[in-house]
């Protein structure tokens, strides 16, 4: 998760040069999306542990009416 952190302080630092504006002071939580509900859940589900790994670092971005479009895509390498 550091690792996560010093990447997004990174990005935060150079992105105004790009004028790309950030929202430093939200809280930043890095997150899997697994679903979305419609409802309340009213206790844990629980799953068997995720061991995937990830491929590549892809850049999206959203609008207002959760549109979403792939910006740029680069393959992690170990």
């Amino acid at each position: 998760e550091r690792m996560l952190q010093t990447l997004r302080d990174e990005l935060g630092d150079r992105l105004p040069a790009a004028e790309f504006r950030q929202e430093r002071e939200r809280r930043f939580l890095p997150h899997l999306t697994i679903a979305y509900a419609d409802r309340t859940l009213t206790e844990a589900i629980p799953i068997a542990p995720i061991t995937s790994r990830a491929s590549e670092l892809v850049l999206i971005s959203s609008d207002a009416a959760a549109r979403y479009e792939t910006r740029a895509r680069w393959p992690l390498v170990a």
